[in-house]
């Protein structure tokens, strides 16, 4: 089969990943990924950056879907969405923002006897991605936000947004949002909240 007929496929005859449509390798490449991206030959190091990309989007799109799916669960398995929680933060992925939005005040039950002493981000782990993530997830933030009637996912929003716009950043979020929002109260109280700082 030709390495053009091959691209129609879409993967690689080697590695069995999607087929690098931007240089048309087809074959196993005769070194890693690090090995292509060090590589004098220019197709070598945008085959190796293609696979990069392409794992980076299959792991993310196999963590969101984990995570979906223990969401419809009744009793969730916290170990495989917390890790799942932790890759997406780590791989800074803007597109699982929405999914970390409606998990955010998924508590780690380890802490619950420890809460005053143990660092919020530590407790809900969507914290903590949404901090890694940092701006792109502002809009999924503020949807979710302008949505809610629950006092602590309020409060968790405003944390995350705190610390992705800081507070004279958030101060102007609310005032934006508090006209939309489902419950203006808790609006109003998170900004005098925001005078403490």
């Amino acid at each position: 089969m030709s390495t053009r007929a091959r691209s129609l496929v879409g993967v690689c005859g080697g590695c069995g990943i999607p087929l690098c449509l931007a240089c048309g390798v087809s074959e196993p490449l005769p070194y890693t990924v690090t090995e292509g991206l060090k590589s004098g030959r220019p197709e070598d190091r945008r085959h190796a950056a293609s696979q990069i990309m392409e794992f980076r989007a299959a792991a993310i799109g196999a963590a969101v879907t984990i995570l979906k799916a223990e969401l419809a669960k009744a009793v969730p398995d916290y170990g495989k969405s917390v890790d799942c929680i932790h890759l997406l933060g780590g791989l800074r992925a803007s597109e699982a923002s929405p999914t970390l939005v409606q998990m955010i005040d998924w508590k780690d039950p380890t802490f619950d006897k420890f809460t005053s002493i143990v660092p919020l981000e530590r407790q809900y782990p969507a914290v903590a991605a949404l901090e890694e993530i940092g701006g792109p997830a502002t809009d999924a933030i503020v949807a979710a936000l302008v949505e809610t009637t629950d006092v602590n996912r309020t409060h968790l929003y405003v944390l995350v947004l705190m610390d992705i716009e800081g507070v004279s950043g958030v101060r102007v979020l609310l005032e934006q949002i508090a006209p939309r929002a489902s419950e203006k109260q808790d609006i109003v109280k998170e900004m005098a909240w925001l005078d403490e700082f």
